[in-house]
């Protein structure tokens, strides 16, 4: 008697739960709506105003415009690379006091290797305290290179007013000079430390 009375429930309720989920949780379901966002990221390309001059000795950044890069040949005495602006222009000058380095139009930058020296040196920190202690140089600083202590100052002498930068690695002399037409206000004076401070030695 109770096995018909669970059969019958059975029967008369299974009508109503097939009919409720086919059609009203169906109908539930396919009115919610997925909202999907599909987020755009652009990316920043920041453009560089340099480029890099790299041998098999050492490599630098310097501008894409208005310089130029030339092997420069100096009898062996040291390997060196000259980074020139557009309108540079070199007149051996006579007396050459009148005309700083040779420049007399724009400027001229230059990363070399010594090779030979005519005397040598115990280092270089002893150069340059004696170099500066004769008035040869001026505005000594030092500073970080390629990892080794360097020196930056001023040459004094009448015919040659330049800016420089030097220091030892493995054993090794290496520098930068500069040289402008305007030692006034030596408007190259930006890329000139932008050479110091990316030069690697390799």
């Amino acid at each position: 008697m109770v096995l018909t009375v669970i059969l019958g429930i059975a029967v008369v309720c299974s009508p109503g739960y097939v009919y409720w989920q086919n059609f009203i949780q169906k109908k539930t379901t396919s009115g919610t709506s997925i909202v999907t966002t599909n987020k755009v990221t652009k990316e920043t390309v920041v453009q560089s105003n340099n480029q890099k001059y790299t041998d098999e000795y050492f490599s630098f950044d310097y501008p894409k415009k208005g310089w130029s890069v030339s092997k420069e040949n100096t009898s062996g005495e040291r390997y060196q690379i000259s980074i020139k602006t557009s309108d540079y222009q070199y007149i051996q000058a006579n007396p050459p006091e009148t005309i700083y380095g040779g420049v007399s139009v724009g400027a001229s930058i230059h990363v070399y290797l010594q090779i030979s020296q005519l005397a040598p040196i115990k280092s270089l920190n002893d150069s340059i305290k004696s170099s500066e202690s004769k008035g040869l140089i001026e505005n000594v600083t030092s500073k970080i290179v390629d990892g080794q202590t360097a020196y930056s100052y001023q040459s004094s002498y009448e015919w040659d007013k330049s800016r420089k930068t030097s220091f030892e690695k493995n054993g090794k002399l290496y520098g930068v000079f500069y040289h402008d037409a305007n030692i006034e206000n030596w408007p190259n004076q930006s890329t000139y430390q932008l050479i110091v401070n990316s030069l690697h030695i390799e």
